[in-house]
């Protein structure tokens, strides 16, 4: 895998009376090759195609994409547990074999 660096994921996650909630937003342009660019080529397919969460080392959610997702992604989503200071991690790779990686503590 290819480590891609231009936009960091964004990440808040913040736990309230014992419900951690995960707010992520990733940078990709995600084309999905139906497009054609001003010469009437059709745009290469560049999406991502899989999203790994993870608490602590633990996986929590591992997401299967195709090529329908909007460009940048933002996604909401709580769990029971958590505590502050916990590390949350997010890893996404995409169809060209481009991966990111980012991390955050729950505050």
């Amino acid at each position: 895998m290819i480590d891609y660096q231009p936009y960091p994921i964004k990440i808040k996650a913040t736990n309230f009376q014992g419900v951690t909630e995960i707010i992520i937003q990733l940078f990709h342009h995600m084309q999905s090759g139906l497009q054609h660019d001003l010469r009437g080529n059709l745009i290469q397919q560049h999406y991502i195609h899989e999203v790994k969460i993870y608490h602590q080392q633990k996986e929590l959610i591992n997401a299967q994409l195709n090529y329908t997702i909007s460009a940048n992604p933002r996604w909401k989503f709580s769990f029971k547990g958590g505590k502050l200071g916990d590390l949350i991690k997010v890893i996404w790779y995409d169809n060209l074999g481009y991966r990111r990686s980012d991390s955050t503590t729950i505050i």
